[in-house]
């Protein structure tokens, strides 16, 4: 099973999580390696991180890049760091504090936003494997600003977290 990374807030957290992004990728090969060229390079922090089957590192924050390519607040990164760019994410009004990978491959993405391609969602949109919009899932929560984590249930509900 692949690691699964998620719910990282704060200062200290986030960057554990930047730790981990780096430590987790396997250098050239060897299984449990630091890869010290793995850099992604986001221009502000990152929340939360999951990483695929395959490898690819899904990552949301406030950040507005990565590597230098804008992608604001939510992206996936292939497995040496760089931006997949075939990964085609929504525009989000506001950032990413957690993120949920479903067994299909789809993602939860939440945090204190209300809009997803100019779409009022409100705090939890999900997106299929390729980063689009799922327009079937219609959250419009409301209050949600300090949404913080969230978890998926057996029976494929999701349950959502916040401090507020």
């Amino acid at each position: 099973m692949e690691p699964r990374i998620t719910g990282c807030q704060g200062v200290l957290p986030t960057l554990l999580c930047g730790f981990l992004l780096a430590s987790l990728q396997p250098a050239h090969g060897q299984a449990g390696a630091s890869d010290a060229s793995y850099h992604p390079n986001p221009t502000y922090f990152v929340n939360s991180v999951t990483i695929q089957p395959d490898g690819k590192a899904i990552v949301g924050g406030g950040f507005y890049s990565i590597g230098g390519l804008a992608q604001p607040f939510v992206a996936r990164l292939n497995s040496n760091g760089t931006l997949d760019i075939e990964f085609a994410p929504p525009v989000l009004d506001g950032p990413v504090t957690a993120l949920l990978l479903q067994p299909n491959g789809q993602v939860l993405v939440g945090g204190p936003f209300a809009h997803a391609d100019a779409l009022l969602r409100g705090a939890v949109v999900r997106l299929e494997a390729n980063g689009t919009l799922d327009t079937n899932l219609d959250s419009t929560l409301d209050g949600y600003d300090h949404l913080r984590a969230m978890a998926l249930q057996t029976d494929g509900k999701f349950l959502v977290a916040s401090d507020e």
